[in-house]
């Protein structure tokens, strides 16, 4: 019976622990509406490829500085190439589109990206009306 409530007060503690974990693991992202009125693609810097958006981040308390230019990360630094890849091509269809979308802006990785912000996700919204 000791054995039995040993192993499960480990089980327990094992468990808390990740669950507390994933909660932290998350970073924190900025969710903005708006086009694209531009994109940028380099062997070597930024990511590898880039959007231009026609919103000020900065106005949005965001801190990816002055230029509006997101990352895709298509390089890999941050994310995988082919989820870098696959949203860079859903920005392009904004862009030639001229549908808006919802971007999904980190700040906390610019280090690792030139300097300019990380987007994990990119929403396509239908056109307007």
């Amino acid at each position: 019976m000791k054995l039995i409530t040993a192993k499960l007060k480990t089980f327990s503690v094992a468990l808390g622990l990740t669950i507390c974990s994933m909660g932290t693991a998350a970073a924190p992202a900025f969710v903005i509406e708006t086009t694209i009125v531009g994109t940028l693609q380099d062997t070597n810097l930024f990511g590898g490829c880039m959007a231009r958006l026609s919103t000020d981040v900065e106005a949005q308390g965001i801190t990816c500085g002055s230029d509006p230019l997101v990352s895709f990360d298509c390089l890999g630094k941050v994310g995988s190439k082919s989820a870098g890849n696959t949203n860079f091509s859903g920005a392009q269809l904004a862009y030639v589109t001229g549908n808006k979308v919802n971007i999904y802006v980190d700040d906390t990785k610019k280090a690792l990206l030139d300097g300019f912000c990380y987007s994990n996700r990119i929403d396509l919204l239908a056109p307007a009306s």
